[in-house]
């Protein structure tokens, strides 16, 4: 996943859109999954869409999709440091549901943690700050702060719920 992250910053560095490259990617992986897969699939009879897995299949491929198109997204507008703590911060989610759902042991260290990967970040997300140099406004030299952690916080949930469905 680090790779992925470092291709879409040189994605944008040349100005490629990811869109066809994300297309491409799943569009290739859908053809080598066929293709090795193709002879079982084949013995099982009837179509792939009325199998019982086939929705649970079509929503996590959904949620991958839109993970690796939120991962490019932010790692172009939020850098490479925020996406991939972003990225690597979705274990949270899965962890959160072992703790509420299947009864695994509830550890101060364990809430702590998921604290830490949260703080991380919105932390991380944080721009530099900046004077404002040429203002005549009474703010003038005035530190000027955005937040812009929606994004990572999306790249959390996605890949996080997509960990959960797929564990």
């Amino acid at each position: 996943s680090a790779l992925l992250i470092a291709l879409f910053k040189f994605f944008e560095r040349y100005n490629i859109k990811l869109i066809p490259v994300i297309t491409v990617n799943f569009v290739t992986c859908l053809i080598c999954g066929w293709l090795v897969m193709s002879n079982k699939m084949a013995t099982d009879g009837g179509y792939i869409w009325q199998r019982p897995w086939f929705s649970s299949v079509l929503a996590l491929g959904i949620l991958f999709i839109s993970g690796i198109r939120l991962v490019g997204i932010c790692t172009q507008q939020n850098g490479v440091a925020t996406a991939a703590i972003a990225q690597k911060a979705s274990l949270i989610m899965p962890v959160t549901a072992g703790l509420l759902w299947f009864n695994d042991n509830f550890t101060w260290l364990k809430l702590f943690g998921i604290i830490l990967a949260i703080v991380a970040i919105v932390l991380t997300s944080l721009p530099p700050p900046q004077k404002n140099i040429n203002s005549s406004s009474p703010s003038q030299g005035k530190t000027n702060i955005t937040f812009n952690w929606k994004l990572p916080l999306l790249v959390l949930v996605v890949s996080g719920t997509s960990e959960v469905i797929f564990k």
